[in-house]
């Protein structure tokens, strides 16, 4: 993923304090550390613990701003690669069905913008929870209060398929249901079955450009939906570039 405006400014932020953050634990603990990962290397399971006690505003940065957010990008990075997965068919050799491949890649991308829905809604929540006792409380509530609607709003688009949520069951329409007939037709050497072979290998194309298409422009939605989710989370809990943490920091 390439990161552009707001989402490149959150993110690079919440990067800094996190990267600030680790490298005096590193430092202190570079021994321990050290010969942890070479026990790890070597197979062996002898080595000390390395669990340095981290203050509170450590546990903040840590567990209420950088883990989900890498949790959303990841999130971001699967779907962008699914586009990827969805072009092409790497396996004609192995005798994998090239319409149950596009289908598996097909329902995992469904599958990932339901989680970025629930990921996206609960970073939002979470950054409201933190923030509930600070000063900075109304700013905070003012600027994300809107992106719990404009995320679900927009997502659900995306995850709706023929009025059917993609998460409840196995994803299936007109389209794949049409491949897989004609691929069990096509089985076989009589010329009936040449005549199935042609007439799925054209329905396998266009189904596949269709998705291919929907899940680029729905990447590109995404884009612009990010750009806006993370202006605001900038809006509400920063300053010229730099974090402002609640006062509260204690009670988080």
């Amino acid at each position: 993923m390439k990161y552009q405006g707001s989402t490149k400014k959150y993110y690079d932020m919440i990067l800094g304090v996190a990267q600030r953050m680790i490298e005096p634990i590193l430092e202190n603990n570079k021994k321990e550390l050290g010969k942890s990962l070479m026990d790890s290397i070597l197979g062996a399971n002898i080595s000390p613990s390395v669990n340095p006690k981290i203050s509170p505003k450590e546990y903040f940065i840590a567990n209420k701003l950088f883990r989900p957010l890498s949790e959303i990008i990841n999130t971001i990075e699967a779907i962008e690669n699914i586009a990827i997965y969805a072009r092409s068919f790497p396996y004609k050799r192995q005798g994998i069905s090239q319409a149950i491949y596009l289908k598996y890649h097909i329902e995992n991308y469904l599958n990932e913008l339901y989680l970025l829905k629930n990921r996206l809604i609960s970073y939002v929540k979470l950054i409201d929870k933190s923030y509930k006792r600070s000063k900075r409380y109304e700013q905070v509530a003012k600027s994300i209060l809107p992106l719990h609607s404009l995320v679900t709003d927009i997502l659900e688009r995306y995850i709706k398929v023929r009025g059917a949520h993609v998460h409840q069951y196995r994803y299936s329409d007109e389209d794949f249901n049409r491949l897989s007939t004609l691929e069990l037709l096509s089985r076989g050497e009589e010329d009936f079955s040449k005549i199935m072979q042609n007439l799925y290998n054209d329905a396998y194309r266009e189904t596949r450009k269709i998705w291919v298409e929907k899940i680029k422009t729905d990447i590109v939605g995404i884009h612009n939906l990010l750009e806006y989710y993370f202006k605001g989370l900038l809006t509400a809990i920063s300053k010229d570039g730099e974090l402002i943490f609640p006062e509260n920091i204690k009670m988080v």
